[in-house]
């Protein structure tokens, strides 16, 4: 699994759809309208948007292997509804090999350890794909 971490400014959740998919585009030579597009799809379903200012979006695409990419946002994103009210600033975004439903595990698994508050304030407060790695460990 491929850990991305990106300290962002942005203001909306399509700039930070967008720029996840200009993420995957990059690394995996892979159709950023592809990714933005199943992004999107899953959103239109139902908000990503957890507590605690996270958001997880997640979708499939093609890629060789299941990929966070990690926004740490300096904005508050006041347009990506969450379950709690709050305005997200910290994004979790899987994106999993077409045809698989690993996303699915990964999903669970990083929404379990949300529950941990200690591993949220770690996630909040890393500054690297190492530290994202060891702190969400799927």
């Amino acid at each position: 699994m491929k850990f991305i971490y990106n300290k962002t400014n942005l203001e909306t959740k399509d700039a930070c759809l967008n720029f996840i998919s200009e993420v995957i585009e990059r690394e995996f030579e892979t159709s950023q309208i592809t990714v933005r597009d199943g992004l999107l799809a899953r959103e239109n379903q139902v908000s990503t948007g957890l507590v605690d200012e996270i958001a997880i979006p997640h979708t499939m695409a093609n890629v060789s292997e299941p990929v966070i990419v990690y926004l740490q946002n300096t904005n508050k994103i006041s347009d990506w509804e969450t379950m709690d009210g709050t305005e997200v600033k910290y994004i979790i975004s899987i994106i999993a090999p077409e045809g698989q439903s690993e996303h699915l595990k990964i999903l669970s698994q990083i929404s379990r350890k949300l529950m941990n508050e200690d591993v949220v304030e770690k996630l909040k407060t890393s500054n690297s794909s190492a530290q994202l790695r060891d702190i969400l460990d799927v």
